[in-house]
């Protein structure tokens, strides 16, 4: 039986030693561990051969910087109603006043936990990772000596005299990034014709194709998306999205930036989810159009 390669983008020891412990109840898979978050952990996974991993599992920002470099499907590891109550536990045992630095999905999890428990959370959202250390002065200038946060604010925290309490990763969160790693590569293994001549086509074909689950976050995207500058107009597809929900399938020749592409997107169910195929083909540029 061919085992399932999942690299485990750690961005602290004890996530990635978790990961290893979890895995040893999958006898299908085979996990790596990498430390880094954002850049380094890019540089660090670049050093691999890109078909060597199966699926790259990892968080937050570094999630999604990596799912822009890499042809391999990458998987966020999502923080539960758990994972936030428990470090809001462990800031409230400390007797002073705190605030909540994180990414919008983050920040989103800890506004509603707040809703439920009918508290009141000082919540900060940051969008770039260049923003976080003028927001911990300015968290630091509102009166607060605690915030809540992930490594990137724990690494900078300490030149602007903050204390840190870390957003964790429990075993449990780990845990179903794994099962979904596993749900995803099955479904790519099932799905049509998935030899390796059919997955080289994809590939190496010089129009993109890009895949997003059902959250709207990418799970594939082809060689083409990443070397020919098709990046920036494939990320303007989430758009779409909402329209494949609703008719199932789409056709449209459309101007982005100085191009005009033909943008083929389908709907596919497979085992009650759903998946949204893009396939992006670039024809002419704009100034061609006008001397047309």
């Amino acid at each position: 039986m061919k085992k399932i390669s999942i690299l485990v983008v750690a961005p602290y020891p004890e996530f990635g030693e978790l990961a290893v412990d979890i895995a040893k109840a999958y006898p299908q898979i085979n996990v790596y561990v990498a430390p880094g978050i954002y850049q380094n952990a890019i540089e660090y996974t670049q050093i691999y051969p890109s078909k060597k991993f199966d699926c790259i599992i990892s968080r937050s920002f570094t999630a999604d910087l990596l799912r822009e470099t890499s042809i391999t499907p990458v998987i966020d590891v999502e923080l539960s109603f758990f994972d936030a109550y428990r470090t809001i536990q462990i800031a409230s045992s400390i007797g002073q006043k705190f605030a909540v630095l994180s990414t919008p999905p983050v920040i989103e999890v800890y506004r509603q936990l707040a809703e439920l428990l009918h508290i009141d959370l000082n919540l900060y959202t940051f969008h770039n990772v260049s923003q976080v250390e003028g927001l911990l002065k300015k968290i630091k200038r509102s009166g607060y000596n605690y915030v809540i946060a992930g490594l990137v604010a724990e690494e900078i925290a300490p030149r602007v005299d903050i204390k840190t309490i870390r957003i964790a990763s429990t075993r449990d969160s780990i845990e179903a990034a794994v099962k979904k790693s596993l749900e995803i590569y099955n479904y790519i293994e099932r799905a049509g014709n998935t030899s390796d001549i059919f997955l080289s086509f994809i590939d190496y074909s010089k129009d993109g194709v890009i895949i997003y689950n059902d959250s709207e976050k990418m799970v594939y995207v082809n060689i083409a998306i990443r070397n020919e500058n098709m990046f920036a107009p494939a990320r303007k597809l989430e758009q779409y999205i909402q329209y494949l929900r609703e008719e199932n399938e789409m056709r449209i020749i459309k101007r982005i930036d100085q191009f005009y592409w033909e943008i083929d997107g389908r709907k596919i169910e497979h085992e009650d989810t759903f998946f949204y195929a893009f396939h992006l083909r670039k024809l002419y540029s704009y100034a061609q159009s006008k001397k047309e």
